[in-house]
């Protein structure tokens, strides 16, 4: 819905200066005058709702005399939209979390570019963040629809811990060796 409508028009005949008028659904929306009998630019008309759309020019001379346009029909759609979601939100070195997107509105079809701490990563509808480093990772994809609107999903944080570690700490009864009757201590800790 954000982007302007280009419209090219040419006036043959006539005296100048023209005025060109332009019509949404048969009311007046936008005009100018000019002594160029060409115009060639860009109108934004104020479709700010989706739909379907009636264009038109009317040109008018310095003396009243008027030509009319054929008629063009616009269809209008929303603004595409993006959410984005991640598997976990907190996962351990070596442990892929999965990021989606779903994508909607817009001119499909859609291009999508995931983000993470700032740098692309992927250009496809979903992700997979295996990081190598402990730490707090920020993901977001960024979807262009086929006529260049592009929108950007809220940002989805990963905490990335270090791998988990153990320690085995094993006390002897005597001049550390065992022997059959011996009792042995043995305790672990994860860390």
């Amino acid at each position: 819905m954000s982007n302007p409508v280009s419209l090219n028009s040419s006036t043959s005949n006539g005296i100048a200066p023209y005025t060109y008028y332009f019509y949404l659904n048969g009311t007046p929306a936008y005009n100018f005058t000019t002594y160029s009998p060409q115009y060639s630019g860009t109108v934004e008309l104020p479709p700010t709702a989706a739909g379907h759309y009636a264009l038109k020019v009317v040109v008018v001379d310095a003396v009243g005399g008027s030509a009319s346009s054929q008629t063009i029909q616009v269809s209008v759609n929303p603004d595409p939209t993006v959410s984005a979601s991640a598997s976990m939100g907190t996962t351990d070195v070596g442990v892929p979390v999965s990021l989606n997107s779903s994508a909607s509105g817009g001119t499909p079809p859609y291009t999508y570019t995931w983000y993470v701490d700032g740098q692309p990563v992927s250009s496809s509808q979903g992700y997979a963040l295996d990081p190598s480093s402990p730490g707090t990772y920020s993901a977001y994809v960024v979807v262009t629809d086929s006529v260049g609107y592009r929108v950007s999903s809220q940002t989805i944080q990963v905490t990335v811990n270090p791998d988990p570690t153990v320690s085995l700490k094993v006390s002897a009864s005597s001049n550390s060796f065992l022997y059959s009757n011996d009792v042995a201590t043995a305790s672990a800790q994860v860390q």
